[in-house]
């Protein structure tokens, strides 16, 4: 089969999940004997990462750097809501790339950037669409709450109207899908919840949780990686661990606005340490090293893949009971889920959680994790794929 993915950004370009998620999938495509390319906005300049070919588009007016690093005037960040609106310059790389290629199926992820434009362009070359949902910006032009109601509106209108081209939708938990749905956007769509997978090894998911049920040391090592923002819950953290008497030690990995709030806090409790952005093997350690891994995102999360990294590392998980999150930790029956919004709730989960608690959850990890596994999402998309191929020929 000839895939094509469209994300905003791919690697070495990390700026969330989705990009990690594209990446995986692409590989794992690539892995089982499938063509595939993907088409990004340009700002890393690799033509070939791995196995799959990449290309990346000029965004014409859209201003790459200024997404990514959430930065730019005011003048520009409104051009790039704009711009969100209707790529023009994408749509007609778009439609070279789809002409040269000819894909059976285009398989769309985050749009910053891109916009919607690439619904219409994929109809009008006659391939079907497939759009994962990894969180709820499409519809409404934001990714955090308020925002101009007016663009909103404008955006909102483009993109439900534009939805219609939309063969399949996806979302990487029920609680998302439902969400989804509730916008009214994709009218001829089917859709169904494909969960996040990573790359996982049986036996090092069994030593690291061996390693962990082995710990007797009451002190715990805390751990959040993600952005560093309000959203995320990383201020909210920082006051319910300086609350805490007991010599537990909090690692922070990530970036954001609020690095400062946190490199602040790291200089004034010696408990606090603040680690920058790490990946590959760097965060693999960092995981290994830590206890608990702490999720107090205060919006609700699509999915959760700071979770599944967490316990394939054998960590025990904090985290929202809602949401995404919160259906990971159910499904798997381990972790403690809180409500974060709750006052005291979070400094309450710190102060509870013990070694023997740790050990408990541990225990049930493996072998209910490989549900995550990359193998397994994969699969789930092909079968999506074909499903929408078959129905395409009747």
């Amino acid at each position: 089969m000839k895939i094509l993915l469209v994300n905003c950004y791919y690697a070495p370009d990390f700026v969330g999940g989705a990009e990690k998620c594209t990446e995986l999938l692409a590989e794992t495509l690539a892995k089982k004997g499938h063509t595939v390319k993907v088409f990004c906005l340009s700002h890393a300049q690799e033509t070939k990462v791995g196995a799959v070919e990449v290309y990346r588009a000029d965004p014409g007016r859209f201003d790459v750097e200024a997404r990514i690093t959430v930065s730019g005037s005011f003048v520009t960040r409104f051009k790039n809501k704009l711009v969100e609106i209707s790529n023009r310059a994408v749509g007609r790389q778009l439609a070279r790339v789809i002409e040269e290629f000819s894909p059976d199926i285009v398989h769309c992820h985050n749009l910053y950037g891109l916009s919607s434009i690439c619904w219409k362009i994929c109809r009008k070359k006659g391939v079907r669409v497939v759009q994962t949902c990894h969180d709820f910006w499409m519809f409404n032009g934001y990714s955090h709450p308020g925002g101009n109601p007016i663009f909103r509106a404008i955006h909102r209108a483009v993109y439900r109207k534009r939805s219609r081209f939309v063969d399949f939708v996806t979302a990487p938990s029920d609680f998302a899908l439902a969400h989804v749905r509730t916008f009214g956007y994709f009218p001829r769509a089917a859709f169904r919840a494909v969960q996040n997978g990573i790359l996982m090894d049986a036996d090092a998911i069994q030593n690291a949780i061996a390693d962990k049920l082995k710990r007797e040391n009451a002190k715990l090592t805390f751990l959040f990686v993600g952005a560093l923002e309000e959203i995320k819950g990383i201020r909210q953290l920082l006051t319910a661990f300086r609350a805490l008497s007991a010599p537990h030690t909090l690692l922070i990995c990530g970036k954001g606005s609020l690095a400062p709030l946190v490199e602040e806090a790291a200089r004034e409790d010696a408990r606090i340490r603040y680690l920058g952005v790490l990946q590959g093997e760097a965060i693999e350690q960092v995981y290994r090293q830590a206890d608990v891994c702490v999720v107090p995102s205060g919006g609700l999360e699509t999915f959760g893949l700071v979770v599944i990294e967490a316990l394939k590392n054998g960590c025990d998980v904090i985290g929202n009971a809602r949401g995404g999150v919160g259906e990971i930790l159910a499904r798997l029956g381990v972790g403690r889920p809180i409500e974060p919004e709750k006052e005291g709730a979070l400094r309450a989960a710190l102060e509870n959680i013990d070694r023997a608690a740790i050990r408990d959850d541990a225990g049930k990890i493996y072998p209910a994790i490989l549900e995550y596994n990359i193998d397994r999402s994969t699969e789930l998309y092909l079968a999506v794929y074909r499903e929408v191929l078959a129905h395409s020929e009747k």
